[in-house]
Parts: structure tokens; C-alpha cells; sequence
């Protein structure tokens, strides 16, 4: 394993997304230590992440942007969420 030059420590999840238009994405990797490293990957780093993760995590869709073997596993079942997107954001007027 090479060394890193980027290091993520955090969470992961996995999110749900259902956006405005009634469309859905299911089983994207989400998380702020996930995010954090796809930002540096973004510059063409291989970012590492340290976190929890559960074997159901979809890592095939990092298309092995990230190297999750510093992860510690888990139990299969863990954060998940769904999010729901408006086309723009509300504010009081």
C-alpha cells in the first residue's frame, strides 16, 4: 500500500437522494470523510479514509478513487440516510 498524502478521518454513510423531479439515486457513498477525500481526489490525489464502514457500503461506485483500507468494519447495517433535494432553497422573504 502506498502512502497517502491526504488522510480523511470521519463518517460514512450511505445516502438516498430524491431530488425535486420525483428521481432517485439509491446507494450513494456519502459522508464527510468520503466527501473530504473525493475533494482531494478531484486534484488527483488517492485520498485515504479512517472510519467505521460496514460491508454493505457501496465502495464499487468510488471506482477506487479512495483507499478505504484504513477502515475499521463493522456490522453490515449502519448510518444511512435520505435526502430530499429542492430545485431552491426557501427563505423567508
Amino acid at each position: 500500500m502506498s502512502r497517502s498524502r491526504f488522510v480523511a478521518f470521519g463518517n460514512v454513510t450511505i445516502d438516498d437522494l430524491v431530488f425535486a423531479d420525483g428521481s432517485t439515486m439509491w446507494r450513494i457513498p456519502g459522508g464527510g470523510a468520503i466527501y473530504s477525500a473525493l475533494g482531494a481526489a478531484v486534484w488527483g490525489e488517492r485520498p485515504s479514509v479512517v472510519a467505521p464502514i460496514g460491508g454493505n457500503y457501496p465502495v464499487d461506485k468510488l471506482a477506487d478513487r479512495i483507499d478505504l483500507s484504513l477502515c475499521r468494519p463493522i456490522d453490515p447495517h449502519f448510518a444511512r440516510s435520505i435526502d430530499a433535494l429542492a430545485e431552491r432553497l426557501l427563505l423567508p422573504e
